[in-house]
């Protein structure tokens, strides 16, 4: 990882966390496409800047499909970030877990 300052704050429609606001304006200024995000309205405010949210489970859900996490890692690495705050409806957490076990029997 690499810390960077942000030349221009872009504005956004939606209220949200100033460090999701500076994620979205670093990803503008630099072309990027993707951004990390959680939270729902940010991932709103970064679709309406044409940026390309993914999340968290999505990323963890990536790591098994090319086989950087087994399915016992990926169980350890979700209670992990749920043990930290990380929230998830229940249907979300058992949707996600029955992914990662068809993912990790490719």
């Amino acid at each position: 990882m690499i810390v960077q300052g942000i030349k221009i704050i872009y504005p956004v429609e939606i209220t949200i966390h100033p460090g999701e606001l500076e994620v979205i304006s670093l990803a503008m200024g630099k072309g990027i496409e993707t951004v990390l995000m959680d939270d729902a309205k940010a991932r709103a405010a970064s679709e309406m800047a044409g940026l390309r949210p993914i999340g968290t489970l999505w990323l963890i859900l990536k790591a098994v499909k090319n086989h950087l996490l087994n399915f016992d890692q990926f169980l350890s690495t979700l209670e992990d970030i749920l043990q930290s705050g990380f929230y998830l409806k229940e249907e979300v957490y058992l949707k996600a877990v029955r992914k990662a076990r068809e993912l990790s029997s490719d």
